[in-house]
């Protein structure tokens, strides 16, 4: 493991759980680790965007972290599949979304 002492102007990162409201305090800062391992590019395979290696990795080796806005109970019967197949299961009664 690699250790270094921040930069006086460096951003700091914390850990702060989203809600029903919120994502994230700061959406749009990069993620160090995930900034070495993936990008996110246009997908020959299905529709829009997906995610990809930037580097060789091992089996089992976290590549990206998923965060959203956290809606409560499960999902509705009469949401299409189309509309909700990338949300999460958060537990057995929260599921979470990403807004457009």
């Amino acid at each position: 493991m690699e250790v270094s002492i921040p930069k006086k102007n460096a951003e700091t990162f914390r850990y702060k759980e989203s809600t029903d409201l919120m994502m994230a305090e700061l959406p749009l800062q990069k993620d160090i680790y995930e900034s070495k391992t993936v990008s996110c590019k246009n997908s020959r395979v299905g529709y829009g965007e997906g995610l990809f290696l930037k580097r060789s990795i091992k089996a089992k080796t976290v590549v990206a972290f998923y965060n959203g806005i956290r809606l409560a109970g499960m999902e509705p019967d009469d949401i299409p599949w189309e509309d909700r197949s990338y949300r999460i299961m958060v537990g057995d009664n929260c599921r979470m979304d990403i807004p457009v």
